[in-house]
C-alpha cells in the first residue's frame, strides 16, 4: 500500500536528502519485519503444525481478548482508507486546477 505514498512521505521530510530517505525506509521496513516475525513465531509456537495462514483464525471466537484484537485489526485496516484519499486528492488537485485554469482562459478568450 505504500508505493504511491512515497512521494508524499519524501516531501514531508525536513530538508530531505537521499541519506534521510534511506534511514526512514530502512527503519520502517525493519520495524515492520520485526512485528510480522514476532507474530509469526508466537503463532507458530502456540499452534505448531496446526497453524492456519490467518493467525487470528487459530483462536476461538469466544475468546474476548482475541475478539478485541480482531476489532483493533479491523480498525487499522479502516484507517488506511483516509491515506488513500489523501493520495488521490494530491494527484487530482493539480489536474483539476489545471483544467479549471484552461477553461477560464478559454472563456476569457471567447468573450474578447
Amino acid at each position: 500500500m505504500c508505493h504511491h505514498n512515497t512521494f508524499l512521505i519524501y516531501s514531508s521530510i525536513e530538508r530531505a536528502t537521499q541519506e534521510k530517505w534511506d534511514i526512514v525506509t530502512h527503519w520502517s521496513l525493519f520495524t515492520s519485519f520485526l512485528i510480522a516475525a514476532a507474530f509469526g513465531v508466537v503463532g507458530y509456537a502456540t499452534f505448531t503444525s496446526y497453524v492456519q495462514g490467518d493467525l487470528m483464525e487459530n483462536y476461538c471466537w469466544d475468546d474476548d481478548l482475541m475478539n478485541f484484537a480482531r476489532v483493533l485489526f479491523s480498525g487499522t485496516i479502516l484507517l488506511t482508507f483516509p491515506i488513500e484519499c489523501f493520495v488521490t486528492r494530491e494527484v487530482m488537485s493539480p489536474m483539476l486546477l489545471f483544467s479549471l485554469y484552461n477553461l477560464a482562459n478559454l472563456i476569457l478568450k471567447d468573450s474578447n
